[in-house]
């Protein structure tokens, strides 16, 4: 393996500091309100306006394994343990389309 390929792998399995920062958000908007954020609110959170940039964010935290997603579920995220390997699973709503 290349350096440069070592370095690739070890950034995909590690949140960036963007990341990191929206993961500790939800979980701790998830143990406040006792139920996950929506996309919408974790963009008001970080200014961001872009539903879809939020969404890329989710999917890389989902890739490295440091969040879980249930589809098609509204307020579907889980904020998974390093640690332990456990989830915060918190109540969601199905979505009805």
């Amino acid at each position: 393996m290349r350096p440069c390929d070592l370095v690739a792998a070890t950034r995909r399995r590690t949140p960036t500091l963007r990341q990191r920062m929206i993961l500790d958000w939800i979980a701790d908007f998830a143990s406040v309100h006792g139920r996950s954020p929506s996309v919408r609110e974790i963009g008001r959170a970080f200014g961001i306006r872009s539903t879809n940039c939020v969404s890329k964010h989710l999917r890389a935290l989902e890739r490295k394994g440091c969040l879980k997603r249930t589809p098609s579920t509204y307020r579907g995220l889980a904020v998974v343990h390093a640690d332990s390997g456990l989830s915060n699973t918190f109540p969601t709503r199905r979505s009805t389309t």
